[in-house]
């Protein structure tokens, strides 16, 4: 069995999304409507690499709904088993169907990692404190969801990279269509 999964990060440069999905298929790009990015997400994982930054550089991005808006995105198919690895590395995110366009033309479902709150989060994952501290608090002291924190400088250079090397059309998408967790677009945030 394969899960149809939608990128709309740094996944949507295809080496980065075999880096930790090998065994995906079928890469394609398209569109999903009713979207936006928002860098809301305390990013654990940049912390547990990199450590926490001095700055509040530590968001990476999430899928929240906005009437009108249309992102430009990845899509593949994931096996059984590393789907199941890709829910635990996306425990922070609520998975959820969604409907995409590929640039084919064909309409279909696929799995999109979308944003939540702290309580949705621990409530919906029934994270006992004990858990909770293993993922996040031994890294990390504060809300996960936060709309006052910048992008993960490193994060965001990697996402830059992988939506320039798709085209001008997918950058541009990158730029207009995400946004802080306070709701400045990435262009105005670059001065781009």
């Amino acid at each position: 069995m394969f899960h149809t999964i939608i990128g709309y990060g740094s996944l949507v440069d295809i080496a980065w999304a075999r880096s930790s999905m090998a065994s995906l298929r079928n890469f394609r790009y398209g569109r999903i409507h009713g979207w936006m990015r928002v860098f809301d997400l305390v990013s654990i994982v940049n912390i547990k690499k990199y450590g926490h930054s001095a700055t509040n550089e530590i968001a990476s991005c999430t899928a929240r709904p906005r009437i009108g808006g249309t992102l430009l995105v990845c899509i593949f198919e994931i096996p059984e088993d590393d789907y199941e690895c890709f829910l635990r590395r996306e425990t922070r995110l609520c998975q959820k169907t969604v409907e995409f366009e590929d640039n084919s033309g064909t309409v279909g479902e696929g799995v999109l990692c979308i944003g939540w709150s702290d309580e949705e989060y621990r409530e919906r994952r029934k994270i006992s404190d004990f858990e909770y501290y293993n993922q996040v608090g031994m890294f990390y002291d504060g809300l996960l969801y936060r709309t006052d924190i910048l992008p993960s400088a490193l994060y965001l250079q990697r996402c830059l990279e992988a939506y320039d090397g798709v085209g001008s059309d997918f950058r541009d998408n990158f730029l207009d269509c995400s946004f802080l967790g306070s709701g400045v677009s990435v262009r105005s945030y670059l001065k781009l």
